[in-house]
């Protein structure tokens, strides 16, 4: 039969520091992954809509990734009630993040 070898305190401890070391290692991983898969979006996007039109500024959308015009409405909290989230075309996000734009150059223009 086999013996039952009873766990002490310190071989706990030994063991939860290896997952843990693991865990950290995981998340670091994560992290600068992320970091590079974001670097496009980093440039003010109102800035370069105003600078350089909506058609210029269209195309440069329609270059990016679908995951990148996702951080692109996650980053300036255009999407507060989350429709965008089951989306899959790239025109539909394209479209919102312009709408959303529009809207921010022209609020205020009521009152002029």
């Amino acid at each position: 039969m086999s013996e039952s070898r009873e766990i002490t305190d310190e071989d706990a401890i030994k063991m939860l520091k290896i997952v843990l070391k693991h865990l950290e290692k995981k998340v670091k991983n994560k992290k600068s992954k992320k970091k590079s898969e974001n670097r496009l979006i980093n440039e003010d996007l109102l800035k370069i809509y105003l600078q350089n039109g909506e058609d210029y500024f269209k195309e440069y959308l329609n270059n990016l990734k679908l995951d990148d015009l996702r951080s692109i409405i996650s980053k300036y909290g255009l999407d507060k009630t989350r429709i965008t989230r089951k989306w899959k075309s790239k025109e539909k996000y394209i479209d919102f993040i312009i709408n959303k734009l529009k809207n921010i150059i022209n609020k205020g223009d009521v009152f002029k």
